[in-house]
């Protein structure tokens, strides 16, 4: 029966992988009509002039304030449009398995992966320090090899943030890098790594998974906490600490903001519990404010 049980999970997670990329096929469509408008990094060619929309054209080089002002589409012609290379990188450590956040993440992947490969950028998933490309070979491979990261990722595998910034050593340069974490590691390693990577040149999209009760913590009393990571326990009193808690974790995601605007050279993107995956494309696409 247990066999069984995990069949049937296994089957509806691979249901779920398909689900996401028709969404993130519906989004792409919604874009293309000019519902949004979008921006991607990683460029760095020079503008020759412009062209008429034609069906398939690469949705990066629409020109959205042309858009606006005439409602047709134009694209930009550059000397060099090259196609980007995009490393998705999935936190598989502890904390990931708390309230469903790393099959998120997942099903987030399967979304933004698709894109990339309609983008036509060659897209590669990085999971134990190795480089998969996934391409080459469709949508089924895309599937296959995100359920078996799935599958494989079920034992704890300590801090992400080792294995994130030995990016470095694997990738290009002028890369796209799209992190899908709950960022728990110590926030001024994390700050500096993800400052470090953007000075490289490359540009990194940080989507941000966190459960309700991280974000908005509403435990009182007493409580005996338990660090997913360590497994190490502490008692403590929860009445005083929220309002600190909050305050750090603002702190915390407005220095990843500043690095990534300041440096144009990345995009941070909060996933919460309860935002669907249709919302979290939409924000993908949206213009850096």
């Amino acid at each position: 029966m247990e066999f069984l049980s995990q069949l049937k999970n296994s089957l509806e997670l691979l249901d779920e992988f398909r689900k996401a990329i028709v969404e993130s096929e519906i989004v792409l469509e919604e874009i293309l009509s000019g519902i949004h408008k979008s921006k991607s990094g990683g460029l760095d060619v020079e503008f020759l002039d412009y062209r008429g929309y034609v069906y398939g054209d690469d949705l990066r080089f629409v020109d959205w304030k042309v858009f606006l002002k005439s409602e047709r589409f134009f694209i930009k012609r550059f000397e060099d449009n090259k196609r980007n290379s995009v490393f998705l990188f999935v936190d598989t450590s502890a904390s990931m398995f708390h309230n469903g956040k790393f099959v998120k993440a997942l099903l987030i992947m399967v979304a933004i992966a698709n894109i990339f490969l309609r983008l036509k950028d060659d897209v590669y998933l990085i999971f134990q320090n190795e480089k998969v490309k996934v391409g080459e070979y469709g949508e089924g491979y895309l599937i296959q090899t995100v359920n078996d990261i799935y599958n494989t990722s079920k034992e704890a595998r300590g801090d992400f943030l080792i294995q994130y910034t030995q990016l470095l050593d694997i990738i290009p340069r002028n890369s796209i890098i799209c992190l899908f974490s709950d960022l728990f590691s110590d926030p001024d390693s994390v700050v500096n790594s993800v400052n470090t990577i953007s000075a490289t040149g490359n540009f990194q999209y940080i989507f941000h998974i966190l459960c309700d009760d991280e974000l908005n913590p509403t435990k009182k009393g007493l409580r005996l906490l338990t660090d997913p990571d360590s497994d190490s326990k502490l008692i403590i009193q929860c009445d005083n600490i929220w309002e600190e808690y909050k305050a750090e974790l603002n702190n915390y995601i407005n220095k990843l903001k500043e690095i990534l605007t300041f440096s144009e050279k990345g995009k941070y993107i909060l996933c919460p519990e309860n935002m669907s995956l249709r919302d979290i494309l939409f924000s993908f696409f949206e213009t850096t404010k």
